[in-house]
Order: structure tokens, then sequence, then C-alpha cells
């Protein structure tokens, strides 16, 4: 590659173009990243723990049952059966296939990680001909009442919380990052959607842009992959 391709990169967007009001559809209305704080901070999700048999003496696996505004959605937990606090890893799938299995999701708990990973029901359809049939809106808001439930649980090391996610969970993990109380997390993400944020909230960038620009402290980090 010579020295001239080498700076061409530096201008490339990616092989998929944008909506021509792409620009114009990212200018938040004043006031809309104070509004999703407010959503976060009313979420009073409440919480079931029920064990789940498996043959591991160093974990321990339970499912999570959360509640909130009358909604209910459950969560895979595998955490490690020593005492105290651990650090912990909120979990996406991506949007059309189902939560990881529990051998999967045990390689975390190898490294000392509780994971919490959201079940969500995959969707079927052909959302990016009908995005509204996927109901980004609530998904977004199942990953927040989950991301607040796990961050409450006794075990948890809240000074040490990462967010994961694959596919769509990938914007998942990005924007429960940013909505964390404190957004004290490293985010890991398999890319989404470049435009992923159109289907979930109008004026997402607001929270977002935070996240990609600040990577001051050494423990905060985000990567694609």
């Amino acid at each position: 590659m010579t020295a001239n391709e080498i700076e061409a990169l530096n201008g490339y967007d990616g092989a998929t173009p944008i909506p021509e009001d792409f620009v114009a559809f990212w200018q938040a209305p004043a006031g809309f990243a104070q509004a999703w704080a407010e959503t976060v901070a009313a979420l009073q999700p409440e919480v079931q723990l029920a064990p789940v048999p498996f043959a591991n003496p160093c974990g321990v696996y339970e499912q999570l049952t959360v509640t909130y505004q009358g909604r209910t959605v459950t969560a895979r937990v595998i955490r490690p059966a020593a005492a105290g606090r651990h650090p912990l890893l909120l979990m996406y799938h991506d949007l059309n296939r189902s939560v990881r299995g529990w051998h999967h999701m045990t390689r975390f708990l190898a490294l000392g990680f509780g994971t919490v990973a959201l079940e969500s029901e995959p969707c079927k359809g052909d959302w990016q001909a009908k995005p509204a049939q996927a109901d980004f809106h609530t998904r977004y808001l199942d990953a927040l009442a989950v991301a607040k439930a796990a961050l409450a649980l006794p075990w948890v090391d809240a000074d040490c919380v990462c967010t994961f996610g694959e596919g769509f969970g990938g914007g998942l993990a990005l924007l429960a990052a940013c909505l964390l109380p404190g957004s004290n997390a490293a985010r890991r993400s398999i890319p989404c959607p470049a435009i992923f944020p159109v289907w979930v909230c109008r004026g997402a960038r607001t929270l977002t842009l935070p996240i990609l620009r600040r990577f001051a402290a050494p423990k905060y980090c985000w990567a694609a992959a």
C-alpha cells in the first residue's frame, strides 16, 4: 500500500452511503439528552433471581427476571462462586438471534467476570424495510432496565463494569454504557449498523459522542472489532 493510499484512508467513511438528511436528522432538539437521562433515572426495576443447575463449582448460574413499567424481561446471570464483589460484564446479543448459551458465556467467568446477558425476542421480520416492527425503543429500554438491575446486584463491583454487544447489541452496549449511572463503564462492541441510533431515538448522537471522544481514564476504553 502506497503512502497516498494510506493517507486516503483518513477520509474513508465506509462503503454504505448515508441518507442525504443524515446531518440534519442528528441535530437533537434542546434538552433531548437530559430527557433520556431522566427516563433512565425514573426506571425502578423489580428483580427476582432463580437458580439454574449447572455443573461448574466455580460459578453460580441464575435466571434474572426484571419488571419495570408493567413490562417483564429476563436475563442470564453467571457470577464467580467466590465471595466478594466482582467485575460485571453486561452482554447484549444481535437483533435477529437469541442470547448466547450458558457454555459460551462461561468464558467470561474464566476471566473473573460476572455476566448479565439480556434475553430479547429475536426480530424475525425485515427490520430494514420496516424498522417500527422491531420496536427498537422498547428494546433500548429493556437494555437499560436490565443494566440498572444488574448494577444493584450485591456481588457487583460498580467501579469495574463493561458493556459488550454483537451486531445490534453493540449499539445497545454503547448506549447503555453512556446512560449507566456515572457512565463508569468500559465498552466492547462488535459493530452494529452505523445509523443504529436513527432507529433507537432521535438525537442519540448527543448521548454517544461523549463516549467516543473521552478516553482519558486508563480503566475506561471503547473498541470495535
